[in-house]
């Protein structure tokens, strides 16, 4: 029986024309062909919204006088407002709504896919992936053409849990431990093609809010981790895999801002593939030395919203950093939630 990770919202009701970024924006501009508007947003403040919603608010406001946003909770009382249900309305829910689901209009909401269906939902969209397959209880695929060494990570996880390096030969189903796969009972893992970024591990990080790009960092390990020579310069001394970390972040790494167009590109064609989900962070490496590029993971969920996340306030105070000014962040944000509400309220 298919997971409710795998299953579309049953609020959705048709998936919306799809436009190019350009158009989008254009359309933000353009005079309004209809009656007044709802725009709900509904803000978790565990998730940093609530200090920064208000202000896109604001901006839709004076842009868009045909558009009242209106800012909610996941809180079975607000139903009892009747402000969002009096004309057509879009709904945008950057976390998975757990008690509140709108009566009228049309909802656009993160739900948390496990890696694979996002791997396959991108491979349709022709978004290139590394190579990867399923390791289950009962399931070994054969893992010859992924290279001498793999990545084995839980097919449901976040935060880089118990993502591991391992010989091709020696990749094993073993149950994850981390809370999330334990307590939605996906015990799956993924094993994954290896892409060598360079001697230091190098990752880039594109947040998109329907498509658009809102801010991007490049992110490179701290070179006081011992280099890779290779990609197969790692010392194996055990069953369980390499001596070395393969993630870009911890202590020590270094962000920079990302300007690189083929990356933003990259990310903003990935978003095509999650129509209904509004927020997304796609996680782009580079290979070496060939420069190809690869989507390793999107943040189905949408827990990226770091522009005042404690995560990104630490990211940008150590570096120096300002994710809303990069692209006029928050401005921009405004104008696409302008678009999508034009395009999509019922």
């Amino acid at each position: 029986m298919a997971s409710i990770l795998d299953r579309p919202s049953s609020f959705v009701l048709q998936s919306p024309p799809r436009e190019t970024l350009v158009d989008s924006l254009e359309l933000a501009s353009m005079p309004p062909a209809r009656g007044p508007l709802n725009l709900i947003l509904m803000a978790k403040r565990r998730r940093a919204h609530s200090q920064d919603f208000p202000a896109i608010a604001q901006k839709i406001r004076e842009l868009a006088p045909d558009i009242k946003p209106i800012i909610l909770t996941d809180r079975y009382y607000d139903y009892l407002w009747p402000a969002p249900w009096l004309r057509p309305a879009l709904t945008v829910a950057p976390a998975q709504l757990q008690r509140y689901h709108p009566l009228r209009g049309y909802l656009c909401q993160n739900r948390l896919f496990k890696k694979s269906t996002e791997y396959a939902l991108m491979e349709q969209f022709g978004v290139p992936v590394p190579r990867w397959a399923l390791v289950t209880e009962n399931q070994s695929p054969d893992l010859t053409g992924f290279g001498p060494y793999v990545v084995v990570k839980p097919d449901l996880g976040c935060r880089g849990a118990e993502v591991k390096i391992k010989r091709q030969g020696r990749v094993r189903w073993k149950p994850p431990a981390n809370k999330m796969a334990v307590r939605r009972g996906n015990l799956d893992l993924i094993a994954q093609e290896f892409i060598y970024t360079g001697s230091w591990p190098v990752s880039y990080r594109v947040t998109t809010l329907f498509g658009r790009v809102l801010f991007s960092w490049k992110v490179e390990a701290a070179r006081t981790r011992r280099p890779l020579s290779s990609p197969v310069g790692f010392n194996v001394g055990d069953a369980n895999g390499g001596g070395m970390a393969i993630t870009s972040s911890g202590p020590g790494c270094r962000f920079e801002l990302c300007y690189d167009e083929d990356v933003l590109k990259l990310g903003q064609r990935a978003h095509a593939a999650f129509p209904n989900h509004p927020l997304l962070g796609f996680d782009i490496i580079r290979e070496s030395p060939s420069a190809k590029l690869y989507v390793i993971e999107a943040n189905s969920g949408g827990d990226v919203w770091h522009f005042s996340s404690a995560t990104g306030l630490s990211i940008q105070r150590d570096n120096n950093l300002d994710f809303a000014a990069q692209f006029d962040g928050l401005r921009r944000a405004a104008l696409t939630l302008i678009a999508e509400t034009r395009r999509r309220a019922q």
